[in-house]
């Protein structure tokens, strides 16, 4: 809920392989919540698909089959099933943040986590958005590396689409570039002619022209809010 939403829609509909991808990364490199999938191996939870089959069956995430884009195949999709469901995720990622801080300074005295200001829960909410998109990135590595540079020939751009890129990857990895202050990298990806080409042939020519102007729109506007807070 955090990680995957756009402003105006906090529950779009997300590749499932993606969530599960993005769950394994953080459950494997962040070592408090390593413990946390060894418990839950105790109830036969083995895999980020079994959390999500089980999130499925307490009501809290709707899943469908769904086929975006004519040359991907059909897949599962999932949403959050309420916009209270964001709120809450909100919730836990301040917690979280706040007693890793608290379990970090064991050496101290212990840290009242409900002694904190807004303005505290604030900038928890932001290192958390900011740490959690990083690790989407990290899942899409292999694929930035492998997207063609400018100075490629032409004829390198007569292959198949989505040799280097996927749905999820086309559709929202700009956007979690913003979200991770990696300004730079973004402009550098929206600047790929591999990748406007994909996203053209992915979401056709209305549908990716819209993509781009949001990205910029939200690039533009994350730039001026980082800019007043440095003053």
């Amino acid at each position: 809920a955090v990680v995957f939403h756009r402003d105006g829609n906090l529950r779009p509909w997300i590749s499932q392989k993606t969530v599960e991808n993005f769950w394994y990364k953080l459950l494997n490199t962040c070592r408090d919540l390593k413990l946390c999938l060894l418990k839950l191996q105790k109830y036969r939870i083995r895999s980020m698909a079994d959390i999500m089959h089980l999130l499925c069956i307490m009501g809290l995430i709707d899943k469908r089959k769904a086929k975006e884009g004519k040359y991907i195949i059909e897949s599962f999709q999932i949403q959050i099933h309420h916009d209270l469901l964001f709120d809450y995720g909100k919730m836990v990622a301040i917690e979280f943040t706040q007693e890793k801080k608290s379990i970090n300074r064991s050496n101290e005295q212990s840290v009242d986590l409900t002694k904190h200001s807004p303005d505290d829960n604030s900038i928890e909410f932001k290192n958390a958005v900011i740490r959690w998109n990083e690790l989407v990135i990290e899942c899409y590595q292999d694929k930035l590396d492998r997207i063609k540079s400018d100075s490629d020939s032409d004829l390198d751009y007569e292959c198949d689409p989505y040799t280097s890129c996927n749905g999820h990857m086309l559709s929202w990895l700009p956007l979690h570039m913003i979200k991770a202050r990696k300004f730079s990298a973004v402009v550098s990806l929206l600047s790929k002619r591999s990748f406007l080409r994909d996203r053209i042939e992915f979401r056709g020519v209305l549908g990716g022209t819209k993509l781009y102007v949001s990205d910029i729109k939200e690039l533009q506007k994350m730039k001026q809010i980082e800019h007043e807070g440095s003053n």
